[in-house]
């Protein structure tokens, strides 16, 4: 099976594609290499429509694909169109991940004869540094399956059955059979370690943090309590609380609201969410 790592599409807000984002001195994408060939893997080649990744020593694989990346997960374009054409069985491998070597192992020694899906899922456990899940391969033995089912997601879009752009979530869904707009966490194939993707470039420092503890969860500074003398004071006026909601079992800070899109924080990360899936 060949190893396509996929490396396409435009991030206008990124400087240079965000594949090349460097951990620790090593590039996403390099790193990746890496591991898969520490894991036995010789036929590995980025999809691409960009030459710079020409000096990974990899084959590249031109593929023209209009998908454009914006700030906060929007898009234009379409996703599917990401997956390189081939009638050969190919595991597609996600170009902007951090992979431990556990995660890639799990992909690599994966067997299927159809297609199969590698995502994170809740509950999150640490150091997973987000709030939510990611996705990071598909495997895929079954290529007719896949392009019927890339075909089906066209359709599915071109009639408005979608509530959003559909990603790989929304691939993946079809795929399964299950409801296009409902992900089946027990679906695929769960990798709930530190393997995660980069979104915005203030997330570098704490995967940078992650992969120097070796994926041990970060530890908590530790609290201390002072003993002072009481003396009278002015009482003080309380501090207005923060607004928080749950959103899949976990609380958040609310920071701003556009209509029906909620932007909330853990105080690390900051994402959207549809006020919908949120309860007070």
């Amino acid at each position: 099976m060949q190893y396509i790592i996929m490396c396409g599409g435009n991030y206008p807000h990124w400087q240079k594609p965000r594949q090349l984002t460097e951990i620790n001195g090593e590039a996403l994408v390099e790193r990746t290499i890496r591991l898969l060939k520490e894991c036995g893997v010789t036929d590995i080649a980025i999809s691409t429509n960009d030459d710079v990744f020409k000096r990974f020593g990899v084959r590249l694989l031109k593929h023209e694909n209009d998908y454009t990346g914006i700030e906060y997960n929007n898009h234009i374009g379409l996703w599917c169109s990401a997956f390189y054409p081939t009638k050969k069985p190919a595991c597609y491998i996600f170009g902007d991940v951090f992979f431990s070597p556990e995660a890639i192992r799990t992909i690599v020694e994966y067997e299927t004869d159809d297609i199969m899906f590698f995502a994170s899922a809740p509950p999150f456990l640490p150091p997973y540094p987000k709030p939510y899940e990611e996705p990071f391969a598909f495997k895929v033995a079954n290529q007719k399956h896949l392009r019927e089912a890339i075909a089906e997601v066209k359709r599915i879009y071109a009639e408005g059955g979608f509530y959003r752009e559909p990603i790989a979530w929304e691939v993946w869904n079809v795929i399964s059979g299950g409801d296009p707009n409902r992900i089946n966490y027990s679906s695929y194939v769960r990798i709930n370690d530190y393997t995660c993707d980069i979104d915005e470039e203030r997330e570098i420092f704490l995967i940078e943090r992650i992969a120097d503890l070796g994926g041990r969860p970060m530890a908590k500074k530790a609290e201390t309590t002072k003993t002072t003398k009481a003396k009278a004071t002015k009482a003080k006026p309380k501090k207005q609380k923060n607004e928080l909601v749950n959103y899949k079992g976990v609380m958040y800070e609310v920071l701003e609201r556009q209509g029906n899109r909620w932007k909330l924080t853990d105080g690390v990360i900051h994402f959207w969410v549809n006020s919908k899936d949120v309860t007070a």
